[in-house]
Formats: C-alpha cells, structure tokens, sequence
C-alpha cells in the first residue's frame, strides 16, 4: 500500500519502556526482510533473544527510546493504538550514543520516521545527551536523507558498504 493509499493514521509518540517489551515481537513480524536487514545489518528472520532483551532494556540514560503508535488502527493489545515504529540511542563501552530507527514497512513514507526522529532528539536532549552517531548502511537512501535533513555530518565508517553520522544535539 503506498503513502497514498493509506487509510487515515493518527500518529502518537512517548518514550518507550520496559513495559513495551509487549510491541516488540508483534512489531518485528511486521518488517520485511529488507527492513530487517537495514536495521539490523543482518538477515533476521527471527529476533535472537539477545537481541530482544537488549532492545527492552530501556533506561532513558544510557538507552532511551521512543515509540511510535496509530491510534487510529485496530490493536488487540490495548487502548493505545498498532505500535509502527521506534526510535532509540543506546550508548556503546566507549561512550558514544548509537541512533537507530525503525518503522514497520506499511508506514514507510508517512512521516513516522521523521516524527520518531524528532521526538527522539528532544528526549536525548532532555537527558543531556550532546551528539549522536549513526551507522547506515549506504544503500538506505531514505535513512541517509533523514540523516542528512537533520543535520548529521558523514565520517569516515571504516566500510564501503556503511555510511557513518555523527549528529550535534546543541539547541
């Protein structure tokens, strides 16, 4: 279904919890192959459990998140709405905050990911974070041009096939 055909969506964001932990396999189901493969730099066809309990270890310091919800879409899971997406940094041993974002492919084109993006930088900066880094795989054109509208700068990656971001949070 393209950004046209869409039903109408009432898009809500909140930082994500530990709580959430209840959006996150449904979420994942919902992500093409492709989608899974930008986000994870791997083919994923089923979320490694390591993988899942890092993602809803979320403490709003050393890894904060925001998530991305259609209030207006049918879900069995409670009043607040389809979860479409997330955004996060997680701060690797050296101290270095890591963005990611993720929306599930139905909602590609719709603003989600800006709005994730967005949201997100006022969170890190409400938590004192001051930059933030992406790694993107350079075939993603539409992450880089989301990196690009908010102001990430390219470093060198260290790899051809990833474009790195290092993204100033300064107001």
């Amino acid at each position: 279904m393209s950004a046209d055909e869409h039903a109408p969506i009432r898009i809500v964001t909140r930082e994500a919890t530990v709580e959430d932990v209840r959006y996150l396999d449904e979420a994942f189901e919902q992500l093409s192959a492709e989608s899974r493969y930008y986000r994870f730099f791997s083919a994923m066809p089923i979320m490694p459990e390591t993988v899942r309990a890092h993602l809803v270890d979320v403490d709003g310091v050393r890894h904060g998140a925001v998530l991305a919800l259609d209030a207006l879409a049918d879900h069995d899971e409670g009043v607040e709405g389809k979860p479409v997406g997330v955004a996060r940094w997680v701060v690797d041993a050296s101290g270095t905050p890591h963005l990611s974002i993720t929306v599930i492919d139905e909602y590609h084109g719709l603003g989600v990911g800006t709005q994730l993006f967005r949201d997100l930088i006022e969170l890190a900066r409400s938590r004192s974070v001051t930059h933030l880094h992406a790694d993107v795989l350079a075939t993603n054109g539409p992450m880089k041009a989301l990196m690009r509208r908010f102001g990430g700068h390219t470093i060198p990656s260290g790899d051809a096939s990833v474009v790195a971001y290092d993204l100033p949070l300064a107001d």
